[in-house]
C-alpha cells in the first residue's frame, strides 16, 4: 500500500509546482492526473508535468496516471495525443467515469475505447489500463470479469461506509466487498474519495478518515493534496498505521455519526444518479462536451 498524489485539486494551490516537489521530496511516487483536472483542460497535467519532466532518471521509478472520457476509437487517440504533449510519461491510462452498465457496453463495443488502449498497451505506448467507477460496483464486477483492466479506481473512504451497507442490504454488491476481490485477483484497487472531496476538513477526523482507509483493501491511497501539510499528515497517519495503531471500536463509531451528520448537511455528488457520457454523433459533438470548441 502506498499514498499518492491525486491532483484534482492542485490548481488550487498557492504554488502548484514547488507542492509536486514537496511531494516528491517526501517519497510520494504515484501521481494521479486529468486534463480535466484544473480551471481549464490540461492544466494540472501541465503542472505535474512541468516538475517531473525535469527529474531525469528519477522519473522511471515515478508513476503517472491519467485518464481519458473518450468512448469511441475516433476519440481516443485525439485525446490521447493532446495528453502525451503535456506528459512526460504515461504509465496508466485509465477510462474515466464508467459508472452505469450502458457506458460500458459502449466503451467495450467493437467501436469502443477499449480495444485501442489494448493496442497501446501492446505497442509499449502506456503499461497498464485502468478504470474509474463513482457510483456502481456492480458495473465494475462486470468489468474484472469480461475485460483485461489492470487497475480499478472506487471510492473506500468513510462516507462511503453508508452507501456500501445500503448496497449489502439489498443484496447487492458494494465497494468494499468488490476491492477484496480485485486484489484476489492480483489486480491494483485505487481507492478515490478518502476525504469525502473536501467535506472533511477536521483534522482530527481526517486521521480517522485516514486510519479507517488503510484498513481497508487498497494499494493506492489517493488524496487530494493542496498543501504542505496536508502530505506531511497523511504520511505521519500511515507512518502510524504501519506502526500497528488502528482504528478502535470507539473511534469507528464516533466517525460514523460525524460522518453521518456531515452526509446530512450535505449529500455527496457521487450519491446522486450518474450521467452517462455519450455517445456523441461525431468527434466534434465530444469535444464540445469538453468544452473545447
Amino acid at each position: 500500500m502506498e499514498i499518492g498524489f491525486g491532483c484534482a485539486f492542485l490548481h488550487k494551490s498557492e504554488k502548484p509546482e514547488r507542492l509536486i516537489e514537496y511531494a516528491l521530496n517526501k517519497g510520494i511516487r504515484y501521481f494521479d492526473v486529468a486534463p480535466t483536472y484544473g480551471r481549464f483542460y490540461g492544466e494540472n497535467e501541465k503542472y505535474l508535468s512541468s516538475v517531473l519532466s525535469n527529474i531525469g532518471k528519477d522519473l522511471e521509478h515515478i508513476i503517472i496516471a491519467t485518464k481519458i472520457l473518450a468512448r469511441r476509437k475516433q476519440d481516443v487517440l485525439w485525446e490521447l495525443e493532446g495528453i502525451k504533449n503535456r506528459l512526460p510519461k504515461i504509465d496508466i491510462l485509465q477510462l474515466h467515469s464508467v459508472d452505469t452498465l450502458n457506458c460500458l457496453n459502449l466503451i467495450t463495443s467493437d467501436d469502443g475505447a477499449f480495444s485501442i488502449l489494448r493496442r497501446l498497451k501492446d505497442q509499449g505506448i502506456i503499461s497498464k489500463i485502468g478504470i474509474t467507477n463513482h457510483y456502481d460496483p456492480e458495473v465494475l464486477k462486470i468489468a474484472l470479469e469480461k475485460f483485461e483492466f489492470d487497475t480499478f479506481m472506487l471510492p473506500l473512504g468513510p462516507l462511503n461506509f453508508f452507501r456500501d451497507q445500503e448496497l449489502e442490504s439489498k443484496g447487492k454488491i458494494s465497494f468494499r466487498q468488490l476491492a477484496k476481490i480485485i486484489q484476489n485477483q492480483k489486480k491494483k484497487v485505487i481507492g478515490i474519495l478518502i476525504l469525502g472531496a473536501g467535506l472533511i476538513t477536521d483534522k482530527k477526523l481526517v486521521r480517522k478518515s485516514l486510519l479507517f482507509v488503510f484498513n481497508q483493501p487498497v494499494d493506492v491511497v489517493l488524496i487530494g493534496f493542496t498543501k504542505e501539510n496536508e502530505i506531511d499528515f497523511a504520511l505521519e497517519v500511515f507512518q502510524e498505521f504501519k506502526k500497528g495503531v488502528k482504528l478502535s471500536e470507539s473511534e469507528f463509531l464516533t466517525i460514523l455519526e460525524e460522518i453521518a451528520n456531515l452526509v446530512q448537511k450535505e449529500k455527496p455528488w457521487w450519491w446522486q444518479a450518474p450521467v452517462d457520457l455519450g455517445p456523441f454523433e461525431n468527434s466534434q459533438e465530444f469535444r464540445k462536451s469538453l468544452k473545447l470548441l
